[in-house]
C-alpha cells in the first residue's frame, strides 16, 4: 500500500497502481478510507473488504492530465442535477469536472448476485425533461458538458410511455434527448408504426444498444420530425419512371454468436434534405426523394429472406 499525491489531495492506501506513458496516475483500489473534494461535494471512493456484489475494479480512476475521470463509492450519493437529485454509485466525469455518466447502482451481477437482486436494490427516479414526466428506475444516466441531461438507460423489466405525434409509444431500453430536452431518440418496445416521408414504417431493432440510451431505433430532429428509423418488420419499394421496381428488406443473416442459429438482419433508413438513405447490412442506398416513388409494405416472418430455402420444422431463427 502507499500514499499518493493527487490533484485532489493524498491517497492513502493505494494498491493495484496503474500509471500513464507521463507518469501521472491512471487508476488504483484503495485499502483505506479516503474522502476527496470534487465538483459535486465529498466523495467516498471504495475500499477495504468487498462483499459478493462489489465489483473488481480500481476505486478512482484519472485522466492524463490529472483531472478526476471516474469513481466508485462505498456507498452511493445523492447528487444534484438538472433534472432534480439523483442517486450514483459510479460516476464518471469529464475534463471540466461536470459528470459525464451517472450510475445509481455497480453491483457485479453474477453467481453470487442476481440481475434480479441488483433490481429490488434500485428505486425509482421522478422527474420531469422537456414535456415527457419520468418515474422509473434507472440503469445510468448520460449528461451534456452543459450539465443537462444526454439519455437515460432504464432497466430491462421498465417501460415508460412516450407522446410522440399524438400517440403514445412503449419505450424500452433507453431515451436520447437534444440539449434543451426535447427528445432526440427512443427504443419501442414492441415494433411501432411511424408514419414517415416514405410510408408508415415499423420501428424496432432486435439488436438494440442496450448499455445506454444513446443510440436508439427511431431518431428525431429537434423540431419532432422523424430523422431516421430501424425495422426489421417493413420492406421499402422503390420505383422510377420506367416501372421499374427495387425492393428492400431486412433478411435472415447467421448468427454471429451461434451459427446454428438465424437472426433478423435489419434496415436502418435516413431522411436527408431531399434523400433517402437505406443501409441494408453491408450495402448503402443514396436516392433522390423526389426521383421515386415510394411504399411500403409490413411483412411477416415468413416472408424475410434467408439462405437455408426451407423453414419446415426449423426453430433456430430469432
Amino acid at each position: 500500500m502507499k500514499k499518493i499525491e493527487t490533484s485532489y489531495g493524498v491517497l492513502e492506501g493505494a494498491t493495484d497502481l496503474v500509471y500513464y506513458k507521463n507518469g501521472n496516475l491512471r487508476s488504483c483500489k484503495l485499502e483505506k478510507y479516503n474522502a476527496i473534494t470534487t465538483s459535486i461535494g465529498f466523495l467516498v471512493p471504495q475500499y477495504g473488504d468487498m462483499d459478493t456484489r462489489t465489483k473488481l475494479r480500481e476505486a478512482i480512476s484519472f485522466y492524463d492530465t490529472g483531472e478526476l475521470k471516474s469513481i466508485y463509492l462505498k456507498e452511493p450519493v445523492i447528487v444534484n442535477t438538472t433534472v432534480g437529485t439523483l442517486k450514483g454509485e459510479f460516476i464518471t466525469f469529464y475534463k471540466q469536472g461536470t459528470i459525464h455518466r451517472l450510475f445509481p447502482l455497480y453491483g457485479q451481477v453474477s453467481g453470487y448476485w442476481l440481475e434480479e437482486e441488483e433490481y429490488q436494490l434500485a428505486e425509482k427516479a421522478t422527474f420531469k425533461i422537456g414535456e415527457l414526466q419520468v418515474s422509473n428506475k434507472m440503469n445510468s444516466y448520460c449528461f451534456y458538458p452543459s450539465g443537462y441531461l444526454k439519455s437515460l438507460s432504464l432497466w430491462s423489466k421498465e417501460v415508460l410511455i412516450v407522446q410522440l405525434h399524438k400517440k403514445n409509444i412503449a419505450v424500452r431500453l433507453g431515451i436520447a434527448f437534444y440539449e434543451k430536452g426535447n427528445i432526440k431518440s427512443i427504443e419501442p418496445y414492441v415494433p411501432t408504426k411511424i408514419k414517415t416521408p416514405i410510408g408508415d414504417i415499423m420501428a424496432y431493432s432486435n439488436e438494440p444498444v442496450g448499455i445506454h440510451g444513446d443510440t436508439n431505433s427511431l431518431i428525431l430532429d429537434e423540431d419532432g420530425k422523424i430523422k431516421g428509423i430501424t425495422t426489421v418488420s417493413t420492406a421499402i419499394r422503390v420505383n422510377n419512371d420506367q416501372g421499374e421496381e427495387q425492393v428492400i428488406a431486412p433478411h435472415l443473416v447467421r448468427s454471429q454468436l451461434d451459427s446454428e442459429r438465424w437472426v433478423i438482419s435489419p434496415i436502418t433508413i435516413s431522411f436527408l434534405e431531399n434523400q433517402v438513405m437505406i443501409v441494408n447490412e453491408n450495402t448503402t442506398y443514396l436516392l433522390n426523394k423526389d426521383d421515386f416513388k415510394w411504399s411500403t409494405t409490413q411483412i411477416g416472418f415468413e416472408e424475410i429472406g434467408h439462405e437455408c430455402g426451407n423453414c419446415q420444422g426449423c426453430k433456430n431463427c430469432s
